[in-house]
């Protein structure tokens, strides 16, 4: 009887590590990943322009512009588990931001006041890995990475100094920059080709110099001051990814 459970025991075992191993692919494996969530941004000097624009708007008896500072968020990723504890990710994100409020002028002719400010930011990561002892298909990551922030963008929108839609006044100005951030997050595998999962991180994007296209002068404050386009902040992430 002791040698049966004994032999049991031993058949057993091949079942039960390939059933472990299908939790994950076969390392090392590719991931291509979309995500999506809500950012805070620090966005100081454009809070500077809105107020100063506010207090316009409100002597006029318009409404306000609302102040930047967070919203949603998405991009993709592309990811490479080279080790079991230890990935290589590529991400591209879009961040934007905007603020808008119509005016109605004389002879009850709506002119729109706009900003808006974007940027895609392209980050090389390298991701520590763990997995969850009591449950293999939970996965847990950390690391970081050095970004490039990719097509910054901010646009204004105002009236001119005559009146008429069609000579509504739209200006664009563009920057780029380095940036950098810092990430941990959690994965589940529902299959070893799918799963979904979380992510938390803190991304310093910020854009110190923008330059408008029509001129090629540096956007400034009333101060004086260059003002800069800051999407630095901390950012949630709901993920879903393809193991090939």
């Amino acid at each position: 009887m002791r040698y049966i459970v004994v032999a049991s025991l031993l058949l057993s075992i091949p079942f039960a590590v390939q059933a472990q191993a299908q939790t994950e692919p076969a390392i090392p494996f590719l991931s291509v990943g979309v995500r999506g969530g809500l950012g805070s941004y620090v966005m100081s000097d454009v809070n500077v322009v809105i107020q100063e624009m506010n207090d316009l708007l409100l002597a006029a008896d318009f409404d306000e512009l609302t102040r930047f500072g967070s919203g949603p968020l998405g991009g993709g990723e592309l990811r490479l588990r080279l080790l079991p504890y230890l990935a290589l990710s590529m991400t591209m994100d879009y961040l934007y931001q905007s603020s808008g409020v119509e005016l109605m002028v004389v002879g009850e002719e709506f002119l729109e006041v706009e900003l808006f400010g974007s940027t895609a930011p392209i980050t090389a990561r390298v991701l520590y890995v763990a997995q969850n002892s009591s449950n293999p298909k939970i996965v847990y990551t950390a690391g970081g990475g050095l970004s490039y922030l990719l097509l910054g963008r901010y646009r204004e929108t105002y009236p001119g100094e005559s009146s008429g839609s069609s000579l509504l006044v739209e200006r664009t100005a563009d920057g780029n920059a380095l940036g950098f951030q810092a990430t941990a997050g959690i994965e589940y595998f529902a299959k070893p080709w799918l799963s979904v999962g979380g992510e938390l991180l803190y991304r310093y994007a910020k854009i110190s110099e923008l330059t408008y296209n029509d001129t090629a002068e540096p956007v400034l404050m009333s101060s004086g001051e260059k003002m800069s386009l800051d999407f630095s902040g901390f950012n949630f992430l709901a993920c879903i990814r393809f193991h090939l």
